[in-house]
């Protein structure tokens, strides 16, 4: 797996895990931060990295620091 792969993967890995912890849909974080529903979904699939301010954004909605995700 390239590295560009990888952190695809390791950021939409998080943003599901984040998600499943605070117990929200993907209607409602999509509701809350102004993006389609789809557009979460494609996040949290890896097909779709969000930018830097939408994932801050995301982050902060979940309660989370953006430093969470460590690589190696």
């Amino acid at each position: 797996m390239k590295r560009d792969e990888k952190t695809t993967q390791e950021i939409a890995d998080a943003l599901k895990w984040m998600r499943y912890k605070t117990g929200h849909t993907q209607r409602e974080v999509s509701e809350a931060i102004g993006v389609a529903r789809r557009t979460i979904g494609r996040y949290e699939a890896g097909e779709r990295t969000p930018d830097i301010f939408t994932f801050k954004e995301l982050v902060d909605f979940y309660g989370y620091r953006m430093d969470f995700i460590k690589n190696d």
